[in-house]
Order: structure tokens, then sequence, then C-alpha cells
């Protein structure tokens, strides 16, 4: 057996600052936005959509079935607002992971910038164009405190040094000072992108399993210190890729477990949305993406349901609703 692998090398190691809780009382504005890849609104078919096979009780009790929605269509409770919303953009062809992403944390439609849907992570460019204008950096510049709250491998860099980033590393470097790591990890001070740890865990990592519900209680603890917090969630696509469908339950009962218990817990000055950059876990009957609409899904306050329905159509404007909830 291998021996354990620690998170990080000495010379990589930083003290990173602790942040001050935010102040409490009436006015306060929290949003924890979870961003999940490649989850869209299909059919109501067993055979191929394991949302509707296995269900997703942790926003459907309160917002009622991810499925057989279409596009323009909403769906509002007492509790959150469940809106259909366009991933297409205008733009011919399937929808792809690098401009979607870009184009839901930036606000702009960068499928039509670059003519063309551009899959997985982005090339230099369109990496400029993000790192230049996103939600996290107008939130900071504006004095609104925003974090990318996804842990990495690697120790407490301050660039992260992967030749390709993802659209969400761009976005957490453009505005955070270091990425978080393992360390805080451990503390429960961020979350992995699995949730749980089991991918660490199986690569040998020191790290300890935690449900996706003890999950959910760290995310929301770390909220408790910012106005934004961000999380990404991607192994619904790379299930999708795979059409596995007994996988595909179990994703899909780890990410409901996880949302869910957040939305169990939310406190009053708390928003919770979930959103999407394309299709594809919806419809194992194909290996690639979809053209479905995707879900914009709300938990929190009627006054953002509201302004949810009079601003969001596509992907491109959620990122503006967030700044323009909280006040920026």
């Amino acid at each position: 057996m291998s021996p354990l692998r620690s998170s990080s090398s000495s010379q990589d190691q930083q003290t990173l600052p602790q942040p001050k809780p935010l102040e409490e009382g009436e006015g306060v504005k929290r949003v924890i936005l979870v961003f999940v890849d490649g989850f869209g609104l299909g059919r109501a078919d067993k055979e191929s959509n394991p949302i509707f096979r296995y269900r997703f009780p942790g926003l459907e009790r309160d917002l009622g079935p991810f499925f057989e929605m279409e596009l323009g269509q909403y769906r509002r409770k007492e509790k959150g607002i469940l809106l259909s919303i366009d991933a297409c953009l205008g733009v011919e062809g399937l929808p792809q992971s690098a401009t979607g992403t870009a184009a839901l944390l930036c606000g702009r439609n960068f499928p039509q910038m670059t003519g063309k849907h551009l899959p997985g992570l982005p090339n230099s460019s369109l990496r400029e164009l993000i790192a230049e204008d996103n939600l996290l950096l107008r939130l900071k510049n504006k004095g609104i405190p925003a974090v990318f709250a996804n842990a990495y491998r690697r120790g407490r860099l301050t660039r992260y040094k992967r030749k390709r980033p993802s659209v969400t590393t761009v976005v957490a470097q453009s505005a955070m000072e270091h990425l978080y790591d393992l360390d805080q990890l451990r503390e429960g001070e961020a979350v992995y992108h699995d949730i749980d740890n089991s991918t660490l865990i199986l690569q040998g990592y020191e790290v300890k399993y935690i449900t996706p519900r003890k999950a959910a209680e760290n995310l929301l603890a770390i909220s408790r210190n910012y106005s934004f917090t961000l999380f990404e969630f991607f192994q619904t696509d790379l299930v999708g890729h795979s059409r596995d469908m007994y996988m595909a339950g179990k994703i899909l009962f780890k990410l409901s477990e996880f949302i869910g218990g957040m939305a169990d817990h939310l406190l009053e000055d708390t928003a919770l949305i979930m959103a999407s950059d394309h299709g594809n876990f919806e419809d194992l009957s194909v290996s690639g993406h979809t053209r479905n609409p995707v879900p914009l899904a709300i938990i929190g306050p009627q006054p953002l349901m509201d302004l949810a329905l009079d601003r969001v159509g596509d992907i491109t404007h959620i990122a503006g609703l967030v700044e323009e909830w909280l006040g920026g």
C-alpha cells in the first residue's frame, strides 16, 4: 500500500487571514450558490433520466419535481422558486462547460462572443476575459465579502499551477488571495468538490469521510463569514458522460442530501441557489451534453423570487441577480 499523502509541501504553506464574522441583524443578506455541472431538466423517463427515476428530495419537497419543465416555465412555492432557463444562448451546437460556466459566473454571453460553445477548460483568451470581470471579483471590488469554498489538494498557493485551470479556479484566483486547501478541509473550513471526501480517500490523502449532511453543515458555517459563497459540484457531468445509471443514483442521493441539508437549516438572511451550465446528467441515453433547459432553484425570501422572475431568462442573468440582490 502506498503511503498516505499530505496536502502540501512546506514551501507552499502560508498563513491565511481568518475572516471576521459578518454582522447579524436586519438588512443583512447572504447567498450560497451551488453550481452543479451538467444538470438539466429532462423527460419523465426512468430509463434515461436518473432525476425522474430516483427523484431529488433535497429540493423537490419544497419546489416540486426537476423534470418535464419547458423553457421559460417556473414553479413557485412558499419556500422558493424553480425556473426553467436557457443554456444554449442563441448559438448552434451543444452547450459546453468552458463558455457555459463562464457565462454563468461572469454574466456575459461568451458563446455568442466566440461564435461557438467551447468545451472543457477555458483557453487563454477566455481565461483573460474571465479573470478581468466575474461575479466574485465584482463583489470584492464593491466591498462585498465573497468566497469560493472548494478545497484544492495543493497547498495554500496564490496561483494554481495547472496550465489549463477551470473556469471556477480562474474566478477564484482573480478575487481571493489564496485557494483553500486540505488543511482547511480537515477543519471544516472548506468543502471538497465531491462533498464527502471519498475521492481523496481513494487517492490516499489523510482526510476523513464526512456525510453529505455534515458537508452541508460546514458550508453553511463558512457562509456566515461572507455575503456570497460559491461551491462547485461536477460529478454530475462526469456521470452523465459515463451513462452509468447506478452511479447516477448514488451521486444524485449525495447531492440531494447535501443541498437538502442546507435547505433545512437556512437562516432568514441566507438564500440558497442551485444553478447549472448545461444539460447532461438528465439524459443518459446519450453520452454528450443536451440542449435541455437548466434549473435555477432558489430557496429564500419572496423578494428574491420576484427579482428572479423579473430578471432571469438564461444562465447569463444569474450573476446579475446575485449582484443586485446583495446590493452591488
